[in-house]
């Protein structure tokens, strides 16, 4: 078994979660305050490890970002060799080059699509915001510690 796992800027994905969870109606604080509630939650704990014992009760528009913990929990079950870890922004600015990546990993023949079209843009300001400025903090460290356990660069 082979696992491909799909990473999206942390900030884009928090806020883009909050958005979608406003949309459907499983939402109603703002998003400076559900995130710092989740921040409180997940400060009160000495390892975030310990996290996956609070969700699903959260939302987790912060956990679920904190991408390091769900590969060190993966590579617990499953090889390095057999996790191909790709920046999702890569396959949205470089679909054709990514996708022979995913076939070279898979070791199947390449086959490029004639259009690589986005299904699920969200509608949302993605402008820079306080929020955006106060999760590249939050997020800072941790993600420090993705590229480290991953051996990667991400350009978030």
């Amino acid at each position: 078994m082979k696992l491909i796992v799909l990473l999206r800027n942390p900030i884009a994905r928090t806020i883009s979660h909050y958005h979608h969870h406003k949309n459907w109606g499983l939402e109603q604080r703002s998003i400076e305050a559900a995130i710092q509630h989740e921040a409180s939650l997940l400060n009160t704990l000495t390892d975030l490890s310990q996290a996956f014992e609070i969700y699903p009760q959260e939302s987790g528009y912060l956990f679920m970002s904190l991408y390091v913990y769900f590969l060190a929990r993966w590579l617990s079950a499953f090889p390095k060799d057999r996790i191909l870890v790709i920046q999702s922004e890569h396959l949205y600015e470089k679909p054709t080059e990514t996708m022979e990546a995913v076939h070279t990993f898979l070791g199947v023949p390449n086959h490029t699509l004639g259009e690589y079209e986005n299904y699920f843009s969200g509608q949302y300001n993605r402008q820079l915001t306080p929020v955006q400025t106060a999760l590249a903090e939050y997020f800072q460290p941790h993600n420090q510690r993705l590229e480290e356990f991953c051996g990667i660069k991400f350009t978030w």
